[in-house]
C-alpha cells in the first residue's frame, strides 16, 4: 500500500517522461514502468549486470524487444552473447527515435575481422562506442568517442569511412590503448572541433 495522496498519485502516475527514463532500474517491474511510460520515447541504461543473471535478460529483452521506441541507450555489454545479439538487433533496421548511443564492451573479443555491422538512425547526435564499431546512416551525427583496446590502423580506416558519411561531425574523440602506432594529437586528449 502506498502512503501518498490521491492528487500526488495521479500527477506522477501522468509524468510519463519520468517512467520512461528509468525503466531498466527496477528489472523486476519493468511491465509496469513501460507501461505507465505510454508511448513516449524511452531512455534505457543497461549498468553493468552479473553474467547470465535473470536481471540482465529481463533489461536486455526489454532493450532490444522496444529499440524502435528507444531515444537513448546506454548499454554495457557482458558477454558475446549480448554483443551478438545487440548487433543482429542494431542492423536490422530504422530507428528514426534513437538520438544517443553508448555502447561499452566489458570483455575481450575485439576481433578485428568482424565484419562492422551498419546503424541506420537519421537523427543520431551522439555516440560513444568503447571496443566496438559500428558503421552509421547518421547524417546529423554531431559528437563521436571512440575507446579502448583497438588497433589504431583499424580505427584510423574506420574514422575516414564515417568521416565521409557524418558531414555534421563536430567533436571527436579517440582514446586508444591498443597495438600498433601510438596515435598522437596536439589536442592533448581534448576533443577536436571539426569545421562545417
Amino acid at each position: 500500500a502506498t502512503h501518498v495522496c490521491t492528487r500526488w498519485r495521479g500527477l506522477l502516475l501522468s509524468m510519463s517522461a519520468l517512467w520512461a527514463s528509468i525503466v531498466c532500474t527496477l528489472p523486476n517491474a519493468a511491465e509496469e514502468l513501460l507501461r505507465r511510460a505510454r508511448d513516449i520515447q524511452l531512455d534505457i541504461d543497461i549498468p553493468p549486470l552479473l553474467k547470465d543473471s535473470v536481471q540482465e535478460r529481463t533489461v536486455f529483452n526489454i532493450a532490444l524487444n522496444r529499440i524502435h521506441k528507444i531515444r537513448s541507450l546506454r548499454c554495457s555489454l557482458a558477454n558475446s552473447f549480448w554483443h551478438d545479439r545487440m548487433d543482429e538487433c542494431l542492423s536490422s533496421g530504422t530507428y528514426p527515435q534513437l538520438n544517443n548511443l553508448d555502447l561499452y564492451i566489458n570483455f575481450r573479443r575485439m576481433d578485428q575481422s568482424r565484419e562492422i555491422p551498419s546503424v541506420d538512425a537519421p537523427n543520431l547526435r551522439t555516440v560513444a562506442l568503447q571496443d566496438v564499431r559500428y558503421r552509421f546512416i547518421s547524417p546529423r551525427l554531431q559528437s563521436l568517442q571512440i575507446t579502448g583496446s583497438q588497433d589504431a590502423r583499424a580505427v584510423v580506416e574506420y574514422i575516414l569511412q564515417l568521416l565521409d558519411t557524418t558531414p555534421e561531425l563536430e567533436v571527436l574523440r579517440l582514446q586508444l590503448n591498443g597495438k600498433g602506432p601510438v596515435v598522437t594529437s596536439e589536442h592533448g586528449g581534448k576533443p577536436v572541433s571539426l569545421q562545417r
